[in-house]
């Protein structure tokens, strides 16, 4: 690969880069397998290396719960899950935060992380969760907000817009505005139907005649 770096034998934190690993599929970064300090290989993006977002194999993360005092704090979960899907290779999620280069704002980690994370993100409202503003960039205070699953779900980065007559909406949007369910539109936009009949509040026949089916 063009521009490829070896970063056999550096180190980063408790993990130290033993030698090049497989490219996963639809990705050009770099990835490379690390020994820990504590004796467990790990893999991760050269990208994620260099940034610092990960420093061990999961051990350093699984260890700071008990230096900062604060586990039983609402927003203990969510800080930890935040890390482990950013740091840690086993865990489930980890291939759609961390290896994609997802990392954790250097100020959310280490001992001081979770109460720097509660001082920056302030009391978490009814029903929200974390989200980052731009899903390509870090978890941090300048990109994180609470928010509801609506809006999650407006700002997923596989959500389809549609922009039409001047507006723009995703697809749950425009079912609300026209007042036909998502599945009519996502149907109608599969076969190929122009906007102004996608999001007609009129009903089709197959052949595209109104008042019955699709």
């Amino acid at each position: 690969m063009p521009g490829f770096k070896d970063m056999s034998g550096m180190t980063f934190g408790r993990l130290t880069v033993l030698h090049r690993a497989p490219t996963r599929k639809n990705s050009t970064d770099a990835r490379f397998t690390c020994m820990c300090s504590c004796g467990k290989l790990h893999e991760a993006s050269g990208t994620v290396l260099r940034r610092g977002g990960v420093q061990s194999c999961g051990c350093l993360q699984r260890e700071k719960p008990r230096t900062h005092g604060l586990t039983d704090h609402p927003l203990y979960h969510c800080w930890y899950n935040m890390l482990d899907r950013c740091n840690d290779t086993t865990n489930r999620q980890y291939a759609d935060y961390g290896g994609r280069g997802i990392a954790v704002c250097d100020e959310w980690q280490g001992s001081t992380g979770l109460a720097q994370f509660i001082s920056d993100m302030g009391e978490c409202p009814p029903e929200h969760s974390i989200d980052r503003i731009d899903n390509s960039g870090p978890y941090s205070k300048d990109n994180c907000r609470w928010a509801s699953r609506s809006e999650q779900q407006r700002n997923r980065r596989d959500s389809l817009i549609i922009s039409h007559n001047g507006r723009s909406g995703t697809v749950s949007d425009w079912a609300r505005w026209v007042g036909i369910s998502t599945g009519t539109i996502l149907y109608r936009l599969k076969v190929g139907r122009p906007l102004d009949v996608v999001l007609s509040p009129e009903r089709f026949t197959t052949y595209g005649n109104k008042r019955t089916g699709l």
